[in-house]
């Protein structure tokens, strides 16, 4: 039965084999048994940029399985190609907002899911593709940008997990470390860090998200304002953890700055940044975020 799927549907696999702990690995297993002849990525033995250069023409759709992270690099892989192939996804990460918003729950890798998922009827949308360019950086952006507190937890969590890998397997022991680096994160206040001529930061605001769907954070609402086909990226200020956790509650949201179509900002410091589930830090400098086109995700019928 999945290889008839196949024959009628080109399918390809991008599998983050060290995401939900053990499950990437045993799912890249199941493919290969049921299908040898798949074309599928485990980035984590095979360069992402080679295959997709061999693959992703000769494709109908892509699954990607693993967290926000991954699914981000497919989508800006497939941009810099300047190729329309849809992708769907198998959320295997922490956080998996990208999958939350398109209605992809988790599921075991089983022979029966695996059939059941790509035999699924599927509906393309559009997602907003948003370019942070920077000194030495350019990067999508399809689900947020944050930067300062949170993304200096992100940091501090990346790091943890790079020293000790062993220990950040599961989803619900990743969420503990997150709040073990909590209290370590806080930081001088945004204001006197960033100067933005599209932005008026509160006082003491420690952190801004810019967001182009309407969820963060493991799938807390944020912003009902944001859409990702409307062309605009919505941007949030929220001062201190408890800001940032009322924000992020049923209860309260964090403050509205801007609704934009671009923005711009300069820092004469390095600060933190998390893209889509991916921290990294930004050295100093002046930086764009601009509207860069549309890709295409698949979700639900």
């Amino acid at each position: 039965m999945l290889m008839a799927m196949l024959a009628m549907m080109k399918w390809g696999w991008v599998i983050n084999t060290d995401s939900g702990g053990g499950a990437g690995r045993k799912l890249f297993a199941q493919l290969r048994a049921l299908a040898p002849q798949l074309p599928c990525c485990d980035v984590q033995t095979m360069d992402l940029v080679t295959w997709m250069g061999t693959h992703a023409w000769d494709l109908d759709r892509i699954m990607v399985a693993g967290g926000d992270g991954s699914a981000h690099w497919v989508w800006h892989l497939l941009a810099e190609m300047s190729c329309p192939l849809p992708v769907a996804l198998w959320p295997l990460g922490t956080g998996n907002d990208l999958a939350i918003f398109l209605g992809h729950r988790r599921r075991p890798a089983q022979t029966q899911q695996i059939s059941a998922t790509m035999a699924a009827p599927l509906q393309a949308c559009s997602l907003d593709r948003f370019l942070l360019e920077g000194p030495g950086l350019r990067r999508s952006i399809f689900a947020y940008l944050s930067l300062g507190l949170d993304a200096r937890i992100a940091l501090l969590f990346d790091r943890g997990r790079k020293r000790m890998p062993c220990g950040y397997r599961a989803p619900c022991l990743n969420k503990l470390h997150y709040g073990r680096y909590v209290l370590s994160a806080i930081g001088r206040p945004l204001e006197g860090l960033i100067k933005s001529p599209d932005l008026c930061l509160p006082r003491g605001c420690q952190g801004l998200i810019w967001a182009n769907i309407p969820n963060f954070a493991g799938g807390a609402p944020l912003s009902p304002e944001s859409a990702p086909g409307d062309g605009r990226l919505s941007c949030h200020a929220y001062g201190g953890l408890l800001g940032l956790g009322l924000g992020l509650s049923p209860w309260r949201r964090l403050r509205s700055l801007a609704h934009g179509v671009s923005y711009q900002w300069h820092s004469p410091c390095a600060l933190p940044l998390q893209i889509d589930g991916e921290p990294l830090v930004a050295p100093p400098g002046s930086y764009t975020i601009r509207l860069n086109g549309q890709v295409q995700a698949l979700r639900p019928s």
